[in-house]
């Protein structure tokens, strides 16, 4: 049974979430952080999922508030980013399933072959890779790392690169 994430409402438009979506690795001395996030925004701009099988949805749906409630937190999500937060909900989905598959069935397996007894590398390693460097991928096009941020900002700060040009060999002042 897939373990659904903890989202208990407490006030009348923010909700709280603990990690330990399944697929996540969380120390058991570790508390557990509460994060709020203004759900209005985000329960507004959530996409029905309605591709996927009926009872992954609502998976779907919680992992689109931790997501979505980080990237609102940030200051980048509105109805013009909501498509880019939209595609990676899947491959966090896929991603945590198939680190959740990996630690249950291990590593590795052995396979017997004509050549014997083989050890071979449990078949997600390799998706769960590419999965992780998407979610790498986005995670630093919207500006959640101390190093994207800086750059983001810097880039925010640069100001305008171009001058006007005159017409006559000479730029406007």
């Amino acid at each position: 049974m897939s373990r659904k994430p903890n989202l208990t409402p407490d006030k009348s438009n923010v909700y709280f979430f603990k990690p330990g979506l399944k697929g996540d690795v969380v120390e058991p001395q570790d508390e557990a952080k509460i994060v709020e996030t203004n759900i209005d925004l985000v329960k507004t701009l959530m996409p029905s999922f309605d591709e996927f099988e009926i009872d992954k949805i609502a998976y779907m749906q919680a992992i689109w508030v931790e997501v979505a409630g980080i990237v609102n937190k940030a200051g980048f999500l509105s109805e013009i980013t909501v498509l880019a937060v939209r595609e990676i909900i899947p491959i966090y989905y896929y991603y945590r399933t198939g680190n959740a598959k990996i630690l249950t069935d291990g590593t590795t397996y052995i396979a017997y072959g004509r050549n014997g007894k083989q050890v071979k590398a449990h078949a997600l390693i390799g998706a769960t890779t590419a999965w992780k460097k998407e979610i790498n991928s986005f995670i630093g096009d919207f500006g959640l790392t101390p190093v994207s941020k800086k750059r983001l900002e810097d880039v925010a700060e640069q100001g305008d690169l171009f001058r006007e040009f005159e017409g006559n060999g000479q730029f406007k002042s």
